[in-house]
């Protein structure tokens, strides 16, 4: 899957998307996609999704780094 473990400052905010609530991860999520398809001229990073699945209890992580 990813060959290489998330940069500290990544993990932090994987647990802070942790604690927000689902609905509003998932809302984040269709506005970020958004984002990277339409402006696909900046840069942007997707390092690892956070989906929660209440049924299967999976987790996938991301986070959008915005690269200047």
């Amino acid at each position: 899957r990813v060959g290489h473990s998330p940069p500290p400052l990544l993990t932090l905010n994987l647990f802070f998307l942790n604690l927000i609530n689902s609905k509003i991860v998932f809302h984040f999520h269709s506005e970020y996609m958004c984002i990277v398809i339409f402006n696909s001229c900046t840069y942007f990073v997707i390092v690892y999704f956070f989906l929660l699945n209440i049924r299967d209890i999976y987790f996938n992580f991301y986070t959008i780094v915005i690269i200047r």
